[in-house]
């Protein structure tokens, strides 16, 4: 790939981490990617600054005008902060029985967001409870808990923006015509309830759909339901960052350097993506770069708002 400087301060799995998700990206351009041409740590006074100020220093990020990657070999122990202080604030709880090691978990499962993801992630927080859990699994986890987390908050600010794709899934559709006993709000008399009882509305719907469903249904019951829903990837820092390249190769440096805010219909899609998407065009393009290189499913409006803000497309 043509890197000239390759540096990840000694740690071997970090450096199979960049190599693989790198090689990704180049395959997946057929060899056109914009690849960094230097990989180094991210710079000691720079990270204790960032902590200083109470930021966060993600595992990499890449200059798209430089073309230089840097790591942070720090990230893992403050993943793994951020994990614990984000259960904590959604009350996931998890301790030993004293009996045979067993475990005791609290864990509420989030209404209409995808079943397998939430489940999937109690065995590796488990793992990063009692300190066991490997780098990767530690980047799993990340991605997985902040997505939930930000459906948790998604939640309790737009209950609405939920509800309405509830109401476009035909799956759902179906389900809740052979209830009889289920009573689907129209979005009008949805929104003329209070937050709290649209909040405890969503919580009921969900149950319902689940109820007397097969683990295999359960685990597929809300595919419809686009938000929050990206597949844990190991690689989406990667993605993401490289996103930012190709971005500015797609436009040219000149035009790249312009930077947009989203209108607030646009931010309201951007949500349902990430967090992270809503802050402006660059953010939100290389977010949904990370989804199509990870193969992720996006909406039309998602890809729309992509292509008008000149986002590079991988090769299929």
């Amino acid at each position: 790939m043509k890197i000239e400087n390759f540096d990840t301060a000694g740690d071997l799995e970090i450096a199979n981490w960049v190599n693989e998700g790198l090689t990704k990206v180049s395959n997946k351009y057929k060899g056109k990617a914009a690849i960094p041409k230097t990989v180094a740590p991210y710079p000691e006074d720079l990270y204790k600054k960032a902590l200083a100020e109470g930021k966060g220093v993600a595992l990499a990020d890449i200059n798209a005008n430089t073309g230089v990657m840097r790591v942070n070999i720090h990230y893992f122990n403050d993943a793994q902060k951020d994990i614990k202080k984000m259960m904590e604030e959604m009350g996931i709880k998890i301790r030993k029985t004293g009996q045979n090691d067993l475990e005791e978990i609290k864990f509420d499962i989030l209404p209409f967001m995808n079943v397998q993801k939430q489940l999937d992630l109690i065995p590796l927080l488990s793992k990063i409870n009692d300190g066991t859990a490997s780098k990767m699994e530690i980047v799993t986890a990340s991605r997985a808990i902040s997505d939930m987390y930000e459906f948790d908050i998604l939640l309790g600010e737009k209950p609405d923006l939920i509800y309405a794709h509830v109401l476009k899934s035909p799956k759902l559709r179906s389900i809740f015509a052979q209830n009889k006993d289920v009573n689907v709000l129209s979005m009008e008399k949805f929104k003329s309830l209070g937050k709290n009882e649209q909040i405890d509305y969503l919580y009921d719907l969900s149950e319902a759909a689940m109820k007397n469903k097969k683990d295999e249904d359960l685990r597929n019951i809300f595919s419809e339901i686009r938000i929050k829903d990206r597949k844990p990837d190991i690689f989406h820092t990667i993605y993401h960052e490289t996103g930012h390249s190709m971005h500015a190769q797609n436009l040219g440096k000149k035009e790249y350097n312009k930077r947009h805010l989203l209108t607030e219909k646009e931010q309201e899609i951007a949500s349902t993506i990430s967090d992270y998407a809503k802050t402006n065009s660059h953010e939100f393009v290389a977010e949904v770069h990370a989804e199509l290189m990870a193969g992720n499913r996006v909406s039309d409006e998602i890809m729309e708002i992509y292509k008008k803000y000149g986002g590079a497309l991988p090769v299929n």
